[in-house]
This record gives C-alpha cells, sequence and structure tokens, in this order.
C-alpha cells in the first residue's frame, strides 16, 4: 500500500509539473461549457511557422513572427500573430488578457486592465488568425518592434493570460 500510495503521489507530481506550460479548466456553469486557460510567461521562440502557445483540445492558440509592411500606412513592423481554432461543433465566445513586454518591463500584467482585455466568437470549427493588412482584426496582432524607426523598444516576450471559453451555442442533434 506505501508503494502505491508513493508511486501514486510521483504521477501526481508529474502531472502538475507537465502541467506548467497550459493550465486548462474545464467547468460547467448554466449548461454551458466554460474552459479557462493559461500560458506561461517563459520567453517565446521567434519564429515565422506556428507555435503552440496553449489549449485544451477544444481550443487551440498559436502565434508566429511575421514582417509587415503596409506602405498605406508608412509602417514597417514585426508583429506577433495569433491562430485560434475552434475544435468543437460549437459555437465560442472566446476572452482572454494578452500581457506584453518590451525591454524587459510588463504591459497589461496589471489586474483589471481593461485594455488589453480582448475578445472574439469563432464558429464551430472555425479557424481566425492574425495577417499583415489594413482592417485586420488587432485583437489577433502584436506590435514586437517598429523596423522603420529608429527606436530600441521591442518585444522582449508576451503572455495570453486568463483565456475564458463559453459555448454559445450547443450542437444541433439529427
Amino acid at each position: 500500500m506505501k508503494k502505491y500510495l508513493a508511486l501514486n503521489q510521483q504521477l501526481t507530481l508529474r502531472s502538475v509539473f507537465s502541467s506548467v506550460l497550459t493550465l486548462c479548466f474545464i467547468s460547467f456553469a448554466n449548461g454551458q461549457t466554460s474552459a479557462s486557460m493559461h500560458t506561461n510567461t517563459a520567453a517565446k521562440i521567434k519564429s515565422e511557422q506556428w507555435q503552440s502557445l496553449c489549449g485544451d483540445g477544444s481550443i487551440e492558440i498559436s502565434y508566429k513572427y511575421v514582417k509587415c509592411d503596409l506602405a498605406s500606412e508608412g509602417t514597417s513592423q514585426e508583429n506577433v500573430y495569433l491562430q485560434i481554432q475552434n475544435k468543437t461543433d460549437r459555437e465560442v465566445k472566446l476572452e482572454w488578457n494578452t500581457e506584453y513586454w518590451y525591454n524587459g518591463k510588463c504591459n497589461g500584467c496589471e489586474s483589471g486592465n481593461a485594455e488589453n482585455i480582448k475578445t472574439i466568437v469563432l464558429k464551430p470549427n472555425e479557424s481566425k488568425e492574425g495577417y499583415c493588412a489594413e482592417g485586420s482584426d488587432p485583437s489577433l496582432k502584436i506590435l514586437s518592434k517598429m523596423l522603420n524607426m529608429n527606436d530600441n523598444t521591442e518585444l522582449t516576450n508576451f503572455n495570453v493570460s486568463n483565456v475564458r471559453s463559453t459555448t454559445i451555442t450547443q450542437p444541433t442533434t439529427k
């Protein structure tokens, strides 16, 4: 029995440590599924390919760094674009807080900062992603650095926290 308890405790600790990157909790309230996810604050891989940020199997959030030149706006910048996938057969509303570290100082880390709270609605099995164009969804874009200005300000890290997914519609039954 002691060996079983020790093994069970060891497995529990392993599962806790393996959950450090992505913590996902699912709860049920008023008949609607609500999920909450958090990402860690470790530095992100700077890649032009989609990198997984967090997810719970139902909602997946990825990111990538991309150079964006918009002559019409006179800007040349490097941005982080988010891709959000709804892998369910339900319409969901997703809310999250984006924290930005510029030159090592966090903006948006203070509790209750409404400016950094983002919301998006996804249809069943829909995917939305940020991209370089006028009028693109600003909630799916994070400015990394200006490339056409003599400014040393640069995104050194970012985090998506307090991610909440709420079911808007239930699947239709046949």
